[in-house]
């Protein structure tokens, strides 16, 4: 259950450190009391369906605030069900530390399980690194020339929070929505009837990649 100004990460990205996919915010938390190890790491791993995690700093469990998170985790792994984890987080031996879990990907609910250790995680792997994200990923558009009917096209190996802009030469944005990507490959087509004749921008923008690519409308 969620309670009353219960704390929660920003819901604005599934990878940065202390945010969370935008799927809805709490929806079915629990939490776990950990003492921070002598070795000053912390790791936290789930299986069994797809959570978000968040790590807070609180001598107590009743004044835990926004200001007190340390780490959180969505979508540490890349496949379904895109479990959480955290990854070897620095912390003060002896200290009080409150783990947050919750049901990810809209409130899914279900069966999870939880290991805390203090080193890393057994024999799972840290997700792609962000060069290796930068790497694989990919954007085109198609037709070009068209005549402001065209299809935005992006891939990379993660889901991902997509924002597709559209500019003129000038900079005036004519355009601007967030789209939200599975893993692999995702499109999408936008119609501009009666948009002028000339040469725009279109600009997709996720956590890890920025393209400028140029756009002739005849």
């Amino acid at each position: 259950t969620v309670e009353p100004n219960e704390p929660m990460p920003a819901d604005t990205s599934c990878y940065d450190e202390k945010t969370w996919c935008n799927e809805g915010g709490l929806q079915n938390s629990v939490w776990f009391k950990v003492i921070g190890p002598s070795t000053g790491k912390l790791s936290i791993d789930t299986k069994g369906m797809d959570t978000q995690i968040a790590v807070y700093n609180a001598d107590t469990c009743t004044n835990i605030k926004n200001s007190d998170l340390v780490a959180a985790n969505d979508d540490y792994y890349l496949t379904e069900p895109y479990e959480a984890a955290i990854y070897e987080l620095d912390v003060v031996p002896g200290k009080t530390y409150w783990i947050q879990i919750d049901g990810s990907g809209g409130g899914v609910e279900g069966e999870f399980y939880i290991t805390i250790g203090d080193g890393p995680l057994g024999e799972s792997q840290k997700y792609t690194s962000i060069a290796a994200r930068k790497m694989d990923a990919q954007a085109q558009l198609f037709p070009n020339p068209n005549e402001g009917n065209f299809t935005v096209w992006y891939t990379s190996p993660s889901r991902e929070n997509i924002k597709i802009t559209l500019l003129s030469v000038e900079g005036k944005v004519i355009y601007s929505k967030f789209h939200t990507k599975s893993a692999g490959d995702y499109s999408t087509t936008l119609n501009f009837p009666g948009l002028p004749k000339g040469i725009y921008c279109v600009r997709i923008q996720t956590s890890y990649n920025s393209y400028n690519l140029k756009v002739m409308v005849k």
